[in-house]
């Protein structure tokens, strides 16, 4: 079991300065906010979901950072005053993201892989993809042989109620006697405005 240690001041990107603190099976962030219930906002971030850890260039400008990415796809920003202090913080969380991983390898594959009512030993055995035996091509031949067996069965006719049974009669059409005069348009007139 590693102590605890703290790192201060420290910013965390888009939330504020603070204090940082490494346990063993997280870290935390405590930062001072007047709307929180004690006057202080605590962030947590457990080991297991820190999926790995990337360091700001020495010779970028600016602040040196630490940028933690999450197995979420989401990251956690961190901000240092200098580039010494920077170094102990990166050894100290690669020591202890070693150090969870080697006490569980396969955490982030425990809930996925476990069995209901498993215990964590056990882990499901998936069994791989077959592809299906490959179509041959029938002949002539084959195709007049009977088939062995008819998946498929063609549902029994629903029988209808009896009624009488209906009479349909040819479209006929009528014969007209006289063609009707071809239509006169009207020519469009203008009407004048009234003042």
């Amino acid at each position: 079991m590693v102590a605890q240690t703290t790192y201060k001041p420290v910013t965390y990107v888009t939330k504020g300065g603070g204090t940082l603190k490494l346990y063993d099976k997280e870290l935390t962030f405590q930062m001072k906010d007047a709307s929180a219930a004690n006057g202080i906002k605590i962030f947590t971030l457990p080991w297991s979901k820190i999926k790995k850890r990337q360091v700001s260039d020495s010779g970028t400008t600016g602040k040196p950072k630490i940028k933690l990415i999450l197995k979420s796809g989401t990251e956690a920003i961190f901000q240092m005053d200098d580039r010494i202090s920077l170094e102990v913080l990166r050894d100290d969380i690669a020591e202890r993201l070693a150090r969870w991983k080697e006490k569980y390898p396969d955490s982030d594959d425990e809930a996925v892989n476990q069995t209901r009512g498993a215990g964590t030993t056990q882990r499901r055995q998936s069994t791989p993809y077959r592809m299906a035996k490959p179509v041959v091509e029938t002949t002539r031949a084959s195709m007049s042989q009977p088939r062995a067996s008819q998946p498929y069965r063609m549902a029994a006719p629903q029988k209808l109620p009896a009624t009488a049974p209906r009479q349909s009669q040819p479209y006929r059409m009528k014969k007209q006697n006289e063609p009707e005069p071809p239509r006169q348009s009207q020519p469009y007139r203008f009407v004048a405005a009234k003042k």
